[in-house]
């Protein structure tokens, strides 16, 4: 079967001048959008719709919550289309984001590898509705944001800081400390969480501690107290 490594791909030009994705077994390519690391391109490949961008993506395990990779590259990375992001769903209840929560953090023990980059726009929405993380091995690019302070000092990427804030700007429409634009504000990391459930805004205040020391030591640990709030959520594999 045609594979999308080796000297098969390549990049022609149309008639605007701009790069069209050639790839063995890839058809209807289209342009799905233009990053500033990618240009994530949309086709048919072996009867699935697909993604398409250059680069490669660590091995991944089976889980419905992690992206479908079919090629992990290089030179291109084929996976399953999704339906947009987290980054445009705007604010979202708290239970939901609980919800959310358990999933990804599920997903990311059951990965068994550090993400680097976890934020709402690389939680895609898969076509049955369900989330899925995307973009491992992104620590080179980091979104400060969503960040652990430490990261900047030199320190390890913490996925468990940024998946907390990442639930947290689903919530409050911005991860904390962050105002809506400019640098970070005066509260710092864990900001306020006005109306959330107190046991879940504890839990992410816990997960976004400025002390790494203070925070849950594992994705795992995250994924159970997210758990816990409200009653029981459904656990990524189940």
């Amino acid at each position: 079967m045609p594979s999308s490594r080796g000297s098969g791909s390549r990049r022609s030009a149309d008639r605007y001048g701009r790069g069209v994705l050639t790839l063995p077994g890839l058809t209807d390519v289209r342009v799905l959008g233009r990053g500033g690391r990618a240009t994530v391109y949309g086709g048919t490949w072996r009867g699935r719709e697909v993604a398409v961008k250059a680069g490669e993506v660590p091995p991944l395990p089976a889980h419905p919550h992690l992206i479908r990779v079919y090629e992990p590259g290089p030179p291109y990375v084929i996976m399953e289309r999704c339906a947009g992001s987290y980054a445009d769903r705007g604010t979202l209840p708290a239970d939901e984001v609980r919800v959310l929560g358990v999933k990804i953090a599920d997903a990311l023990a059951v990965a068994g590898i550090v993400h680097g980059d976890v934020k709402p726009g690389n939680i895609l929405v898969g076509a049955d509705g369900e989330p899925r993380l995307t973009d491992f091995g992104t620590a080179d690019a980091l979104t400060p944001a969503y960040t652990a302070p430490e990261v900047f000092r030199g320190g390890p990427a913490s996925d468990v800081y940024s998946l907390g804030a990442t639930l947290h700007a689903l919530l409050a429409g911005r991860p904390p400390g962050w105002p809506t634009v400019g640098l970070p504000g005066p509260d710092g990391p864990g900001g306020t969480l006005a109306g959330v459930p107190p046991q879940l805004a504890d839990v992410l205040r816990r997960a976004t501690a400025g002390d790494p020391a203070d925070r849950y030591a594992t994705v795992a640990a995250l994924r159970d107290a997210l758990s816990a709030p409200g009653g029981p959520a459904a656990r990524g594999r189940g």
